[in-house]
């Protein structure tokens, strides 16, 4: 009877594993890599983050990530006077736990269908819409707000494992920039009552083209190794057009000489003579990280 027990446990187990392998989601696109993607979740867009991630593959199909029910799709040929918007033709599909939005087609296959497999396609991959290219934007809603698709979807492509890329930091006092690089290990400034600081950031990429930063935290320590800033931004979901439902687009981005910052925080507590220690480390969407250390020091 134990026996009995034993093997039935071992064929629940090996039926569980086997739903993961065959009703996990996966990427929309088939057989793309890191170099598919030409924008990520929590970029900004001017007056608004992008909502989800783009990829690039000329003529490729469209798939649903899991298997769901069609819950709408807007096809502008069937209403040609109907004023072009935004994300083109598009297709929502609901997951149950959470919808996936896939934007910009060319085509759409899925017309007079209510229920769809994750191998059935959706459509085609297209430029229709406000684009600049053809491309496919992809999104996902769960709980009325858009999260990162990476926290529902597998690494299970081509990934870079070089570490981010750190192009700047700006240290801004009114009129007053200083602009450093991590290439150096320490640095002097001019002593001001307040520091706002700014990171120049992006995924490793031989393009040199992606941003893809997940979470950048910031810390500067006294000689007493006490934190006199301390600071996590991370990029996880986006709840009325509001960073993990705080921080608005001017919050977090800030446009230096046609660069996108990300701001770090306000520097206040500190004293001319003290040496200070800076902390900066950035994580992107692969899992990679960097380690940015400096000593500071005022004039």
């Amino acid at each position: 009877m134990v026996k009995l027990k034993y093997k039935y446990k071992i064929i629940l187990i090996i039926l569980f594993l086997l739903s993961i392998t065959l009703f996990s989601a996966d990427w929309p696109v088939k057989d793309i890599t890191y170099k598919n993607f030409t924008s990520f979740f929590g970029e900004t867009r001017g007056d608004h983050f992008h909502n989800g991630v783009d990829i690039v593959k000329k003529g490729a199909k469209i798939y649903p990530i899991e298997k769901g029910e069609i819950l709408f799709y807007y096809d502008e040929d069937e209403e040609p006077t109907r004023a072009t918007i935004g994300i083109g033709k598009y297709v929502i599909i609901d997951h149950y736990e959470y919808r996936s939005y896939y934007c910009h087609l060319d085509k759409i296959d899925i017309k007079n269908k209510i229920l769809i497999d994750k191998n059935q396609s959706i459509g085609i991959i297209g430029n229709t819409g406000r684009s600049s290219g053809e491309h496919l934007h992809f999104a996902i809603k769960k709980n009325n707000f858009f999260i990162d698709p990476f926290e529902i979807l597998k690494l299970n492509i081509e990934k870079t494992n070089n570490s981010p890329i750190i192009d700047n930091i700006l240290f801004k006092s009114g009129y007053y920039m200083s602009f450093e690089n991590d290439k150096e290990t320490s640095l002097t400034l001019p002593f001001r009552e307040v520091f706002d600081i700014y990171i120049l950031a992006r995924t490793y990429d031989d393009r040199e083209m992606h941003k893809g930063i997940k979470e950048v935290t910031i810390d500067i320590k006294d000689n007493n190794d006490k934190n006199v800033l301390s600071n996590l931004i991370k990029f996880n979901y986006i709840e009325n057009n509001k960073l993990n439902g705080k921080h608005s687009i001017d919050e977090i981005y800030t446009k230096v000489w046609e660069r996108n910052y990300i701001y770090l925080g306000r520097w206040t507590k500190k004293y001319r003579r003290e040496n200070y220690t800076l902390i900066i480390t950035v994580k992107d969407i692969w899992g990679n990280s960097k380690v940015l250390k400096k000593s500071i020091s005022f004039k």
